[in-house]
């Protein structure tokens, strides 16, 4: 109701209500969970109505004075309206938000500074912000001082260039800043902080060369002075020989003089420290990726770099080398690769065809290997040959559907007549411990299940609950239900790369990839030159050409194999992103459900399998119907999740909702576990307000559940329930009590009674 009186004011657009609405700030009372809902609900009405723009200094100063409220909420809020103005940041570091004892209140006030005018005093409060532990491990609390620090960045920068060392967040933060500043092109800033970096410590100094140079737009040069290069060449003398390099690069973009006549020795330098074997092999592959930045275009570091693949390079080593020579714009860097093929290790050709593979330029010479034998075709795997017989350029597409005819490896586009011609291997029993060596060579690349594995694909950790002929129609036609954060996008840059693989997160200014061997790839929008999304899956057609039916049929027995506990998968089911506000608003830092790490947890000795919602993207927790709210009132009533066996005991992470208890009346009924059995009977198990569930919004214990763990400052609780019944469960359905709650559930995990 509140929120709709602030609503119908802002929409009423009359300020004669802003004595009343100053006089309900000025309130200090808090009620029995330590909120003032009407002070918060004031501060935004007086920001909707006008008067926080700095020009009502009676309205600002009511802001001002809120930043030191008893209620969290109200200083939260009072943080992130305040105007823009160099009164507002002192008013925040005055204030001691930034030292509050609630996160949340920590979290409003970077996201409070990130909205404010540049100011050297707030560079130097957030970077003392991050120098404290508590604040620098968390990653809500480190993402919101990034955005703080890229607010003030030049100050930001300087006050670290004047440290005499970094933490690991720090520096890593630094790095993000520094390259924000720079794409930004700053000309007349960037003097000034090359005259700081130049008095700075070098292991300072080098992270944030390393971003400036990342990050410098193309042929926007900085206006050059002698101040610059003096700058320059003393940074030049204390660098480390790979700094240098970056060093180097960095004036190019700028145009500053002074270095030029030092590229043949960084060159020296840098080739040198890559031939080091007392260096670490971190330190070579850096060296070996600054030199060919240093030179694009040189076929001497080509070969330079390719000399140093010996049988005695580690695999490690050798692919960062290869890796390397895949960012040269050598004209030689294909033929050379190519040349050396079959000197090379078995760890090592995959990376010179994953390499080839990024340039249409090097891809035709990998198919001319092909066609030609020197390579052969069975070298590139599945999903090469799937991205390759739907390469962007048709011609290498229509080579690539040729030559995988000639060798009998294109997959029958007739799903369905390979599916019915291997329907017997899902009838056999087989083998569970060869399946589980079939799912680590052919699967595990791609998907978890368990602990082993890496969790690009669908994790099949729950996929005992679905019978073998359904999983065996997953494998053999992937794209027939694909989800859309599965399919595979392919990116043309405008160096000529192709990447292939899916969409893990964008931004205004750049998208992130995810490859099949668990590699990232972040590309800038201007550095895009095409995108285009497949319709079919990221996992590859065709396993039928790699597998025997004995594989198939000890595939499929590993994967139904169920164990004491059988955490059911729920990502068709989720209906929710819980890193997103789940209730009012999807901006609001409060009403998300957040972990830092969104693997398997086990709670009182169960296992439960959580959804990764890869940041903001994939729907990972089922939130059903609730009558308040924005977001609750569009989500579904019931949501069912298959079973397909009979359960000792159903065990949930939830017992959490919006609007719960102490909210709500005790005793009501916030969501009915309804149990569907193979024989037709269900079963209904309720679930109550104050008994079962309580409000998500922190730790608030209730009789019939038990805290489970912290979601930030907020909580996620624990309880099962007994099946009445020793028949084989169809599915669980969870359907909406009748009340005003809107319940939660992260998790459910099926116990054997055997």
């Amino acid at each position: 109701w509140r929120f709709q009186g602030q609503r119908l004011l802002v929409e009423r657009g009359e300020r004669d209500v802003v004595p009343a609405l100053l006089k309900l700030l000025s309130d200090a009372g808090v009620d029995e969970i330590g909120l003032n809902g009407g002070a918060t609900h004031a501060i935004w009405t007086l920001q909707g109505l006008g008067v926080l723009d700095g020009n009502h200094p009676e309205a600002t100063n009511a802001v001002v004075a809120a930043l030191k409220h008893p209620a969290m909420g109200v200083r939260r809020n009072a943080a992130l309206a305040l105007p823009a103005s160099p009164r507002s940041v002192s008013a925040i570091l005055e204030s001691g938000v930034l030292k509050d004892s609630e996160p949340q209140v920590r979290l409003a006030a970077l996201l409070g500074l990130s909205e404010q005018p540049a100011d050297a005093a707030a560079a130097q409060a957030v970077l003392a912000f991050l120098s404290e532990p508590a604040n620098g491990n968390d990653p809500w609390l480190r993402d919101a001082a990034t955005a703080a620090a890229a607010a003030h960045a030049l100050h930001f920068l300087q006050a670290v260039a004047s440290s005499r060392e970094l933490s690991l967040p720090v520096s890593a933060i630094t790095s993000r800043v520094a390259e924000h500043f720079a794409r930004g092109g700053p000309a007349e800033q960037v003097g000034p902080l090359l005259a700081t970096l130049s008095q700075a410590e070098p292991t300072v100094a080098e992270p944030i060369i390393a971003a400036l140079a990342r990050g410098w737009p193309r042929n926007r040069p900085a206006s050059s002075s002698e101040e610059a290069a003096r700058s320059v060449g003393a940074l030049f003398e204390k660098l480390p020989a790979n700094a240098r390099g970056q060093l180097l690069t960095l004036t190019k973009s700028l145009g500053v003089k002074g270095l030029d006549q030092h590229a043949s020795r960084i060159k020296e330098m840098l080739l040198n420290l890559t031939a080091d074997e007392s260096q670490t092999e971190s330190a070579r592959a850096a060296a070996a990726r600054d030199l060919v930045e240093l030179q694009p275009q040189d076929d001497k570091v080509v070969a330079a770099l390719l000399e140093l693949v010996t049988p005695k390079t580690t695999p490690a080593l050798a692919g960062a080398f290869v890796e390397a020579v895949g960012a040269s714009q050598a004209s030689a860097a294909g033929p050379m690769l190519l040349d050396r093929f079959k000197e090379l290790s078995p760890g090592t050709r995959p990376v010179v065809i994953r390499v080839l593979l990024r340039r249409p330029v090097t891809t035709a010479l990998l198919l001319d290997a092909i066609e030609k034998n020197r390579i052969p075709l069975t070298d590139l795997t599945l999903d090469q040959r799937q991205a390759l017989a739907e390469h962007p350029d048709r011609s290498l597409a229509e080579r690539t559907r040729r030559l995988l005819e000639r060798g009998g490896a294109l997959p029958s586009p007739d799903r369905q007549k390979v599916l019915e011609q291997l329907a017997e291997v899902a009838k056999k029993r087989g083998d569970a411990a060869r399946g589980r060596e079939v799912f680590k060579s052919q699967c595990a690349k791609c998907h978890r299940h368990g602990s082993e594995g890496h969790q690009i694909g669908p994790d099949l950790t729950g996929m005992a609950v679905h019978p073998k002929d359904h999983l065996l129609m997953e494998i053999i036609d992937p794209s027939r239900s694909v989800e859309g954060n599965f399919r595979a996008y392919t990116i043309g840059t405008a160096d000529g790369q192709i990447l292939n693989g899916l969409l893990l997160a964008e931004s205004k200014t750049s998208i992130e990839l995810v490859d099949v061997e668990a590699k990232k790839h972040v590309v800038l929008r201007e550095d895009i030159e095409r995108m285009q999304v497949s319709t079919k899956s990221l996992m590859p057609e065709g396993f039928e050409k790699q597998l025997s039916a004995d594989d198939f049929t000890n595939l499929l027995e590993f994967l139904t194999q169920r164990g004491k506990y059988l955490p059911l998968p729920m990502h068709k089911a989720a209906t929710a992103v819980s890193t997103k506000g789940m209730f009012i608003d999807e901006a609001n830092l409060v009403e998300r459900l957040i972990l830092p790490d969104w693997g398997p947890r086990s709670v009182a000795g169960v296992p439960f399998q959580l959804v990764d919602p890869v940041g903001e993207r994939v729907p990972n927790v089922i939130l059903l119907y609730g009558p308040q709210g924005t977001i609750p009132p569009r989500m579904p009533k019931s949501v069912s999740l298959p079973c397909n066996a009979p359960a000792k005991a159903i065990h949930l992470l939830s017992g959490v909702s919006g609007w719960g208890f102490p909210g709500g009346r005790r005793g009501s009924v916030s969501m009915i576990v309804r149990l569907h059995y193979q024989d037709g009977m269900t079963e209904d198990h309720e679930l109550k307000n104050g008994i079962h569930f309580a409000d998500y919004i922190r730790r608030v214990e209730v009789p019939g559940s038990q805290f489970a763990f912290p979601m930030r400052q907020q909580q996620m609780r624990y309880l099962s329930i007994q099946p009445a019944r020793d028949v084989a469960i169809k599915q669980i359905e969870f359907v909406k009590g009748d009340d005003a709650s809107a319940p939660v559930v992260l998790a459910v995990t099926v116990e054997s009674p055997n």
